[in-house]
């Protein structure tokens, strides 16, 4: 995929962004190829236990490498709240609430 412009006009256009030459399945972003290859590929990952614990220590490293220089753990982005940004904060807690797991 190219910039992140790019990616939104493809997926407003209902074309898949990754291959840029089928349409998008009903409800998802990507097309049925795209989205199968997707998929095998997450499951190779996930069956291998090397793979899977390196990416692992990746995302930890990356994770306090952030929070270190007080950047948002989640996307970078300058700390606002906490360990996140005001942006990742509010989709988190929005996510909690539908969850049922933050008492308002």
């Amino acid at each position: 995929m190219g910039s992140k412009a790019s990616y939104q006009y493809y997926k407003s256009k209902g074309i898949c962004p990754n291959c840029l030459r089928n349409r998008a399945m009903q409800g998802n972003v990507l097309c049925v190829d795209c989205s199968t290859r997707r998929s095998e590929r997450q499951k190779i990952r996930r069956a291998n236990p090397e793979k899977r614990e390196s990416s692992n220590a990746y995302q930890r490293e990356v994770y306090h490498s952030r929070k270190r220089k007080g950047l948002c753990t989640l996307c970078g982005e300058q700390s606002s709240i906490g360990i996140r940004c005001e942006r990742c904060a509010l989709i988190k807690n929005t996510k909690r609430k539908e969850r049922g797991r933050y008492a308002e």
